[in-house]
């Protein structure tokens, strides 16, 4: 923060893929203190799905994603088996349907770990970002034929590309703050369906909560 507002740094955001089951006082005033001096502040929804979110994502005030997935990213005739054949051999950039058949937005879910905001509860959820089966860094001995790399599941992933958007954001227009790159996310995103909509998967909040 004192280097924000020393002018010792330029605009910056701070990704914050961690969380709790409470909320901290001490932890909000550091993330106020730091909005103020305009630092902007992205932290995820948390993994509890129907539980609740984590804090400090769930304070309204925070840039708050929760975690989407692809139906392609399965095996065939399958919920939850990721196809790691497939992912293996993709280059960046790879579009399996550039210009045909059902957009990868109509294919898109909801993670049903995805924590879900309770609004009785000071809980606030901004938007979602792909968080299923996301390729990142694990070193593991037994991964080492994949180089190191797995698919992971969770809301710290979907963080890490919102924070990345609102840089480019920034980098655009370094004017914007705290509110208004959170108001042009949370416009300019395709409305979703709040549970795990693929077909064969209960979704443990729809049942107990739709």
């Amino acid at each position: 923060i004192h280097l924000a507002e020393t002018g010792t740094i330029g605009r910056t955001v701070i990704n914050m893929s961690f969380g709790s089951p409470d909320p901290s006082a001490l932890q909000e005033r550091a993330i106020n203190d730091a909005i103020a001096a305009g630092i902007v502040v992205v932290s995820g929804a948390g993994n509890s799905g129907e539980r609740g979110m984590a804090w400090p994502g769930a304070f309204p005030q925070v840039i708050s994603p929760g975690a989407t997935g692809w139906t392609r990213q399965f095996r065939p005739g399958t919920v939850d088996d990721l196809n790691l054949d497939f992912w293996w051999h993709q280059d960046v950039g790879f579009d399996p349907d550039p210009h045909r058949g059902p957009s990868e937005e109509s294919e898109t879910f909801v993670a049903a770990i995805s924590g879900r905001a309770f609004p009785q509860a000071g809980q606030e959820l901004d938007l979602l970002a792909p968080g299923w089966g996301i390729m990142a860094p694990l070193p593991r001995a037994d991964l080492q034929a994949t180089g190191d790399f797995f698919l992971l599941i969770g809301t710290s992933f979907a963080t890490p590309r919102v924070a990345g958007v609102a840089a480019l954001m920034l980098e655009k227009n370094p004017t914007l703050d705290q509110a208004q790159i959170e108001a042009i996310l949370k416009s300019s995103a395709q409305p979703m369906s709040r549970v795990d909509t693929r077909t064969g998967v209960l979704d443990v909040f729809a049942v107990r909560r739709g």
